[in-house]
């Protein structure tokens, strides 16, 4: 049934004149969204824990300043700073980055925090990249 309802829907893009049209498994947001069926149990496929990415090379800038580990974190559950009061620098080398790091590398999550629900770190990878984004960076990427 899934798959017949995405095949309808990506009919309605078939006559537009687009440069490419990405359609991906959603996901449960940081745990904020329940997923029912056979999405739901991405997480449960990959047991091993695999490091989040972003608290490496990203920050999540709500419109106050105030600065956040992820931008599945739409609550703000983890603030990491604030721009009014802190430099760019200091957060993204400051102590609450750094322990969740930690605990990402540990591969232990925490129940209190919104990460622990979220099946983006239960994906499969190759070479810790997540393979959903694989293919698409090679073909836009190793193009000759």
């Amino acid at each position: 049934e899934t798959i017949r309802q995405k095949n309808v829907f990506l009919k309605n893009f078939k006559n537009l004149p687009l440069n490419k049209l990405i359609s991906r498994i959603p996901h449960n947001w940081g745990g904020l969204f329940k997923i029912n069926g056979p999405i739901n149990n991405r997480k449960k496929e990959n047991k091993k824990v695999i490091p989040c990415t972003f608290p490496w090379y990203s920050l999540t800038i709500f419109y106050d300043g105030r600065v956040f580990l992820c931008p599945q974190d739409f609550e703000g559950k983890i603030c990491l700073g604030d721009l009014y009061k802190n430099s760019v620098n200091e957060i993204f080398n400051g102590k609450i980055i750094k322990s969740m790091r930690e605990t990402f590398k540990a591969g232990v999550i925490e129940n209190k925090i919104p990460c622990r629900d979220c099946d983006r770190i239960g994906r499969k990878t190759f070479m810790k990249i997540p393979r959903e984004y694989l293919g698409f960076f090679l073909r836009d990427h190793l193009r000759s």
